[in-house]
């Protein structure tokens, strides 16, 4: 692929995507493997240590997953705002910051060019202020819409871990007279449910927060309009909004794509 063009840095940004919602993907599997360590360190009492010792190791891996994940979420951020600006103003990147993204990258060429795609954006307006509008307004909707999906269903998977939870507590509390190389096991794999169940609802909350900001900033995006002047700061307030968010799992995309295509398309008269 010619790395000039900008559709080119768009493939490998979401390529980049793709590989930061993998890498949370498998941080969301151990969250319920997890859930069930504490239950299962308060029923098999007499393996309490080896199971928190499991819970432990899945704590970690969580955690180097999400660590990662973030890595490649801000690079493809910092890609994302480039590809906003090539393909809304047809600004390139100068030497240094072509060179410094594309460098630090971790998705290969070949999974970017699985996303190559230079009809990606519905715009069909000449690059310049009025096109840059365009991108960002198609950007906003799509982005509030998903957040909004995301945080239903993160809030879905928060209610069933909280059950897990509370099913955890009570029956720590229904055993008397446990040693504490029993129970302190039994508390530590307890305590990682929580956090789990805490980073949960953080989620939840923070999509439907993103949401709820995103809501806003589309009524603020001046359609149409060829001035920078009041098109960057709304380009601003989005780019800080959408950098503070999760990832946004693709499958919400799958599932809501035909449904906001063709909302988008009505929107726009198409």
């Amino acid at each position: 692929m010619d790395r000039k063009d900008p559709n080119t840095l768009l493939a490998y940004q979401r390529a980049e995507h793709e590989r930061a919602e993998k890498l949370g993907r498998i941080a969301s599997w151990v969250d319920y493997p997890i859930m069930i360590v504490a239950v299962a360190d308060v029923l098999f009492s007499s393996h309490s240590i080896s199971i928190a010792i499991v819970g432990l190791l899945l704590g970690i891996g969580r955690y180097l997953s999400i660590f990662s994940s973030g890595q490649s979420q801000a690079v493809a951020e910092r890609a994302r705002r480039s590809v906003v600006l090539q393909n809304g103003l047809g600004i390139e990147l100068s030497g240094k910051a072509f060179t410094d993204l594309y460098s630090a990258f971790s998705a290969s060429e070949e999974s970017a060019s699985k996303h190559f795609d230079p009809d990606y954006y519905d715009s069909q307006q000449e690059r310049g202020p009025t096109r840059l509008a365009e991108l960002l307004e198609e950007s906003v909707f799509w982005s509030k819409n998903l957040c909004k999906t995301a945080s239903f269903w993160a809030g879905v998977k928060f209610f069933l871990a909280l059950l897990i939870l509370i099913v955890s507590l009570l029956l720590v509390a229904s055993e008397g007279g446990e040693t504490a190389r029993v129970l302190a096991p039994q508390v530590f794999c307890i305590v990682i449910a929580t956090l789990v169940t805490g980073g949960l609802f953080a989620r939840a909350v923070v999509f439907g927060l993103t949401a709820t900001q995103l809501d806003d900033i589309e009524g603020r995006v001046p359609s149409g309009s060829d001035s920078l002047e009041a098109i960057l700061p709304v380009f601003e307030d989005y780019n800080a909004v959408i950098q503070a968010a999760p990832v946004i799992p693709s499958k919400f995309y799958r599932m809501k794509r035909d449904t906001l295509n063709e909302l988008w398309r009505d929107r726009k008269g198409r």
